[in-house]
């Protein structure tokens, strides 16, 4: 008997029928069974691959991807055939047709990752990522005095690279402020009441809108406490704050979802009305 055709129904059982296996959540989980007739009899699933083009450099591929494993429904397929069959598989429509990405990537003589990394992870229009010539990895980065690529500075430096080139291309930070800035402010660690975690972790416990506290905190150097006492009441003007800063640190929540529909004349009311139930 065929050791690997053996590994292949042994994993084929496993991702349909064993909710602890890592892919179950793909299969089994989505209703991808096995015939009665395999799952019964294994004897059966081997004929029926060496009778239908099973050889050692392909992999057991389902035509339908919302369908089992079944004679009508599978195939023995090359990685390029299955990575085109896969239900994740990235449709792109480009000058008025759709195919997989990698179908593009083939057609077009483009890398796969760096297109994929282009569109998800910089969030390129299509055209940009097809259209684009180089690599941005090899971007000539002139950082005290030395000039290197910018994938070597991030290995020297032993920064991320998509945080840096994200801090660059879509923030507009100079190359000092996206090499030297540490950490992700989203997860910086706030220590209070004596527990300590991520400022998002933070926010969702408190229930408080993450936006505004880390402007408060970063923007404006507010204390943790005052930042995290979302109260609209007894907000200090402080001095370059200007009357929509105020308005937008000093309101609930719920208000905050009107607050774009306030005129500066409602804003300065409410300021007015603030500071009289002060006195």
């Amino acid at each position: 008997m065929n050791e690997r055709l053996k590994r292949i129904y042994q994993a084929m059982k496993n991702r349909c029928y064993n909710p602890k296996a890592q892919n179950f959540k793909d299969y089994g989980a989505r209703g991808i069974t096995i015939c009665d007739e395999w799952l019964k009899k294994p004897n059966l699933f081997y004929e029926w691959a060496l009778s239908n083009g099973y050889n050692d450099d392909l992999s057991i591929d389902r035509i339908d991807n919302n369908k089992g494993y079944s004679p009508e429904n599978c195939r023995w397929a090359t990685r390029k055939q299955q990575n085109n069959n896969q239900r994740r598989n990235h449709l792109i429509k480009y000058k008025g047709e759709t195919k997989p990405l990698s179908q593009w990537c083939e057609e077009l003589g483009l890398d796969y990752h760096k297109i994929k990394c282009r569109i998800n992870s910089l969030r390129w229009s299509v055209d940009k990522a097809f259209e684009t010539k180089g690599n941005h990895s090899l971007r000539l980065i002139t950082y005290k005095g030395r000039t290197q690529s910018l994938a070597d500075w991030c290995r020297e430096l032993n920064l991320k690279y998509y945080t840096v080139i994200s801090r660059l291309n879509d923030s507009h930070w100079s190359v000092e402020k996206a090499f030297e800035t540490k950490g992700n402010a989203r997860y910086k660690m706030i220590t209070y009441k004596g527990k300590t975690q991520h400022l998002a972790a933070w926010c969702k416990e408190l229930k408080l809108n993450y936006i505004k506290v880390k402007d408060r905190i970063n923007k404006y150097h507010w204390p943790i406490e005052k930042a995290f006492n979302d109260s609209p009441c007894g907000m200090e003007v402080k001095e370059g704050m200007n009357e929509w800063d105020w308005q937008y640190l000093s309101m609930s929540d719920e208000d905050f979802a009107y607050a774009t529909k306030l005129s500066k004349e409602k804003i300065e009311q409410a300021k007015q009305k603030d500071s009289e139930a002060k006195v």
